[in-house]
């Protein structure tokens, strides 16, 4: 196994240390083969490392990569920069770093969130503090995993999955369940006859796994309430939804899926419920505007202006978040809400020529709507602006010349 090379990620510069020092002994102990590693490098941040990680893996121009195998030791939560379940998941959607092995480190693992980690695909946990002993352990299994053809024809068929190629995948777990089983390779049948239409196959494959093991039985139930929805089974598949959401209740995008159901059964308070149980958990600014947009379809309109507005003042100084709220209320047709977020964000970020430009598009989409030439005239000086701001800007010149025609004939 050449070229294996680690990356330790950890806010903590002390954490750090340790880790490196004590791969550093494992190399010198021959617990690790020394001819095996080609570096260990430390990151502050997760998306310090996964710069990092394209760096070492991704092809370059000649299609030569530095390295070839790579376990990555990362922090759970690392504040407010990105987590290390985050990065996994950043890794998990790349074709080259969804092979890499994560060993991932909570401060705190309860059950939940071990269950939790474990939907992911986060098995391998080093729970904080680290012994010189857990750390070895983790390690050799992060090497097992990699030695082990099972976990690479399975981490195969998973990516093929996660891309929407189902039959590629099946052609792959056919080829595995010849020689390996488990809980894993029957969830993997489940995903994929779920992704070929092939409901009453997935149905049969959930009926005969294994529900024993704590996080074994959550991906079943996950996979269960997709069974029931695709055969339109509604009930059934909010009854799924409800036990895993006690279960496991931080996984934001599951309590997202079970209010839409209950909005499909005209449960309007039910959905309302749900979602104001998940603001409690802090969820990510993008899975607030999902929130919002829930709580104004069941019928809470005055909740879901009270939520963007909270949402935006909190994360201000993130212009690329708050330009994206704004697009997703123009998308919907609600001009003048954008408008109220963007001179928000205009005043505190005033120079980032994409928020103008931005502003400028609300503004001519809602100018057009309502025939007024008032309108139109501020989607100009936005452009302008924008300009102004960045001469280079071809969008910008499109829209600007675009808009001038425009009024001509207006």
């Amino acid at each position: 196994m050449k070229n294996l090379v680690f990356v330790i990620v950890d806010d903590q510069k002390s954490m750090r240390q340790y880790i490196f020092n004590e791969l550093r002994q494992m190399i010198l102990d021959e617990e690790i083969p020394d001819g095996d590693v080609d570096d260990i490098f430390k990151e502050s941040s997760g998306e310090g490392a996964l710069k990092l990680l394209r760096k070492l893996f991704l092809p370059a121009k000649d299609n030569n990569r530095t390295a070839k195998r790579g376990i990555v030791i990362c922090d759970l939560d690392m504040g407010n920069q990105m987590s290390g379940k985050d990065l996994f998941e950043k890794c998990s959607e790349d074709n080259i770093l969804s092979y890499l092995e994560f060993i991932i480190m909570p401060a705190n693992p309860t059950q939940e969130l071990i269950g939790e980690l474990g939907e992911a695909g986060l098995d391998n946990i080093l729970a904080k503090s680290i012994s010189a002993d857990s750390l070895f352990k983790a390690v050799k299994k992060a090497l097992r995993n990699m030695e082990n053809k099972s976990s690479s024809m399975h981490k195969r068929a998973e990516r093929l999955i996660r891309i929407g190629k189902y039959s590629k995948a099946m052609r792959i777990i056919k080829k595995g369940e010849e020689k390996f089983s488990g809980i894993g390779w029957s969830l993997l049948r489940t995903r994929a006859h779920l992704g070929l239409q092939e409901i009453t196959k997935a149905e049969e494959e959930i009926k005969t796994a294994n529900t024993q093991a704590f996080v074994s039985s959550l991906l079943v139930m996950k996979n269960l309430a997709e069974v029931h929805e695709a055969k339109g089974e509604t009930k059934k598949a909010i009854e799924v939804l409800r036990d895993l959401s006690q279960k496991s209740p931080n996984v934001a995008s599951r309590r997202i899926k079970l209010a839409k159901l209950l909005i499909q059964e005209n449960d309007c308070e039910g959905a309302k419920n749900v979602l104001d149980a998940l603001q409690k958990t802090s969820p990510a600014p993008e899975k607030i505007l999902e929130i919002a947009d829930l709580l104004e379809e069941s019928g809470y309109e005055e909740e879901a202006v009270d939520l963007r507005e909270r949402t935006l003042k909190k994360n201000l100084d993130d212009y690329v978040f708050c330009n994206a709220l704004a697009i997703d209320l123009r998308k919907q047709g609600k001009y003048e809400m954008a408008e109220v977020c963007y001179k928000e964000i205009v005043a505190k970020h005033p120079r980032q020529s994409v928020v103008v430009y931005n502003r400028g598009i609300n503004f001519g989409a809602w100018g057009n709507s309502k025939k007024d030439r008032g309108l139109l005239r501020k989607a100009k000086e936005c452009f302008k602006k924008a300009l102004e701001l960045q001469p280079d800007s071809v969008e910008a010149r499109k829209a600007l010349e675009g808009i001038e025609k425009y009024l001509q004939k207006f």
